[in-house]
């Protein structure tokens, strides 16, 4: 994987990323692996969605189509291509249909009776979902994005996809959801800890991330969960939390307008010390989301789910729709980076994940580089970082998927009559590598890294150079 190269001219004494020119070296013929063959193409979500409401639905028409695709030597392809006309025209139908009928309902003031009514604006036709009107007549682009979403939380169905819209604006009516974000709810600097949301997947969506380990601190959880009240405005709290971070998307054609959620389950409470609070708190919260925030969450990945959570989630979403469900993706503790990475570049998950991400990272930014390598079970690969010019300030940083394996670099002088520098030892390594090297004179920067397993492994490398001054030199200048 690689994202555009950077170059920016090193006279200026600003960072270089030289990506692009790093020199694979493998002791091993085979020791690099292209690793985007390994698996087959599968179908995307919206088609496994299809599929499953294909099977449901299926009228006599239908079965015949099938029966063509499958019988007459159609393909795959070929049944994933019917499959995808078919949902298109029917969400176009849908979508005309639910346009239509909410308009007219609007316009003849019939949408709500008197008391649904209570609290929301006079007029029908100002009416309007996280900032986008929802009369159709007025022609803004996200009309139809928001009522896509409730169409398609009701498999297209319009009848109940108009009463579940209709159902959340008066519940947001009724909670004063639209001024949610003037209460002052919880411990704000303690809560941002657990719930956050900062960078973003391989489409761009946000990711929000969940630490439920963090209620082990036994102050944070009665303060959380202590009483009914503190119970009730947690649950507001993470409504309001949602507002606000439903204005980092963008509801536009080609924008991005759903999140992926990770919930870290590590250490979180179990069903012997608290779950007890925690677990209804949780069920309503998955209960409001799939009701009032349709199609809101793109994926959510648990991981370091302990044994127990794996029964309780049964329990939890056996109401949730089964698009809801399919959109849970569990990873165990050894399979976490392995999991992120399928939806995440490297550079955006936390290093603690296995990924480059740090926090306050100045050093490394989203425009740097991040190539991609394998190495095959048991195989040593050498990478060359090539150093054109001396006076440089080189850093670099390594990362292995599932790591086991033995990391060593040196530098190595393009001047024959000068000393090589062994910088770190042959060692095993279990995280994220980030290393620096002032250089004075051309040469090179080798890392040599042994896969000591029996399965092959990714990784992922990124550096930059950048002009700077010897630290004597400085300081020189300073007495000066």
């Amino acid at each position: 994987m690689m994202t555009d190269n950077l170059q920016t001219s090193s006279l200026s004494g600003e960072p270089t990323d030289l990506a692009e020119n790093v020199v694979v070296v493998p002791t091993d013929d085979e020791s690099l692996v292209d690793f985007t063959d390994d698996e087959e193409t599968s179908p995307s979500e919206e088609e496994i969605d299809f599929e499953d409401e294909l099977e449901g639905e299926t009228n006599e028409s239908d079965k015949n189509l099938t029966k063509i695709s499958s019988t007459k030597g159609g393909t795959e392809r070929r049944r994933r291509k019917i499959f995808r006309r078919w949902r298109k025209g029917k969400s176009r139908k849908a979508l005309f249909e639910l346009k239509s009928r909410l308009e007219d309902a609007i316009d003849c003031d019939c949408l709500f009776d008197e008391e649904e009514q209570q609290g929301m604006v006079q007029n029908l036709r100002d009416i309007s979902l996280w900032g986008v009107p929802l009369l159709p007549s007025k022609g803004h682009e996200g009309t139809d994005i928001i009522l896509l979403k409730f169409l398609k939380a009701q498999a297209y169905k319009v009848n109940e996809a108009l009463e579940s819209l209709r159902q959340t604006l008066i519940w947001r009516a009724k909670e004063g959801i639209d001024h949610i974000m003037e209460e002052n709810l919880g411990d704000e600097d303690e809560l941002d800890k657990v719930i956050f949301v900062e960078s973003s997947d391989r489409e761009g969506h946000p990711l929000c991330f969940n630490l439920y380990g963090a209620f082990t601190n036994k102050a944070l959880y009665k303060k959380t969960f202590g009483t009914e009240k503190n119970r009730r405005e947690f649950l507001r709290w993470r409504i309001q939390f949602m507002e606000k971070s439903i204005k980092k998307l963008s509801f536009k054609i080609g924008g991005v307008d759903s999140f992926l959620v990770i919930s870290d389950m590590k250490n979180a409470p179990g069903l012997a010390n608290g779950i007890g609070e925690l677990g209804p708190i949780s069920k309503d919260a998955v209960s409001i989301f799939q009701q009032y925030y349709p199609e809101l969450i793109y994926k959510h990945i648990v991981i370091n789910a302990p044994f127990w959570y794996y029964m309780y989630h049964g329990l939890i979403t056996q109401y949730c729709t089964h698009g809801t469900r399919k959109k849970f993706v569990f990873s165990r503790p050894h399979k976490v980076t392995e999991t992120l990475l399928k939806y995440i570049p490297p550079e955006n998950i936390p290093l603690h994940y296995g990924g480059l991400r740090r926090e306050n990272d100045d050093e490394f930014t989203s425009e740097n580089a991040v190539l991609e390598f394998g190495i095959r079970a048991g195989a040593v690969s050498t990478f060359q970082l090539p150093v054109p010019e001396g006076k440089v300030t080189i850093t670099w940083e390594v990362m292995v998927v599932g790591w086991d394996i033995t990391y060593k670099d040196e530098f190595i002088p393009d001047d024959e009559g000068s000393y090589k520098i062994l910088l770190h030892k042959e060692k095993k390594i279990e995280e994220s590598v980030r290393n620096s090297f002032y250089i004075n004179e051309p040469g090179k920067i080798l890392i040599s890294i042994k896969n000591t397993t029996y399965i092959k492994k990714k990784v992922f490398i990124r550096y930059k150079s950048k002009i700077t001054l010897p630290v004597y030199m400085t300081t020189c200048e300073q007495n000066q």
